[in-house]
């Protein structure tokens, strides 16, 4: 039996079109589902504001994402379980059996942190806080949500999004090309996603409506490289 230390799992991405594609509506919410996503929504902008305070003292290269030696122990022997993946043929599972003995982690560890990720990447989206977690998200990703914030800013308008719940976060994907791992994800989630202009008066969305949101994250590591860190490499939405 292995045991490993995991620090905070911290996975990073977004397609900047899913908060526009609005199709999938699960109708009005009632009053008492009104009040739990009051909640989450105060929830996560406390947890805004204090990750805000903690910014002068914690930079960007403070982000980690798995390997550091500061948590608790986690039992790898079982790597990963069919609730975590699918559709994976062979060659994927094997390739994945690889990736999470030479990372010393599995897939309920990776699952979690890419949860975590999930909320934290589209927070930093929406605030237009990008350099939080630039250490995590590849150049090219990087690029082009600084690029859709930028044309947003222009436009003035703004953009809110909660995620309410997750309904299913499993690999899809494993494969390694020289040395460099890439897994894929699917997230379906259900979300509240609303665009505002300079009065603050609805452009798209609504800010009652909760919307299923399919997305398909692809992580990348250099399995050779000492660093923790997996980048978002690619997006796509369905």
């Amino acid at each position: 039996m292995i045991y490993i230390i995991v620090d905070i799992i911290i996975f990073a991405a977004i397609a900047f079109y899913i908060f526009f594609k609005l199709n999938k509506q699960l109708g009005k919410i009632d009053e008492e589902e009104k009040k739990i996503i009051e909640t989450k929504i105060i929830h996560l902008k406390n947890k805004q504001f204090n990750d805000s305070k903690k910014k002068d003292t914690k930079k960007n290269d403070n982000v980690k994402i798995i390997g550091s030696k500061s948590s608790a122990s986690t039992n790898i022997d079982n790597l990963f379980e069919e609730k975590h993946i699918e559709k994976l043929d062979t060659q994927s599972k094997e390739n994945l059996k690889k990736i999470f003995t030479k990372t010393k982690i599995n897939a309920e560890l990776f699952l979690n942190g890419a949860k975590v990720a999930f909320e934290t990447i589209l927070q930093s989206f929406a605030h237009d806080k990008l350099d939080d977690v630039k250490n995590i998200i590849s150049d090219k990703i990087f690029n082009g949500f600084k690029l859709a914030n930028e044309k947003r800013k222009e436009q003035g308008k703004s953009l809110t999004t909660n995620i309410i719940s997750f309904d299913k976060v499993v690999i899809i994907s494993a494969n390694i090309i020289d040395n460099q791992a890439n897994i894929a994800v699917k997230f379906i989630s259900q979300q509240i996603n609303y665009i505002t202009g300079t009065q603050n008066e609805i452009i798209i969305g609504s800010r009652d409506e909760i919307n299923m949101v399919e997305d398909i994250w692809t992580f990348k590591k250099d399995l050779k490289s000492d660093n923790p860190n997996w980048k978002l490499c690619a997006t796509s939405h369905s």
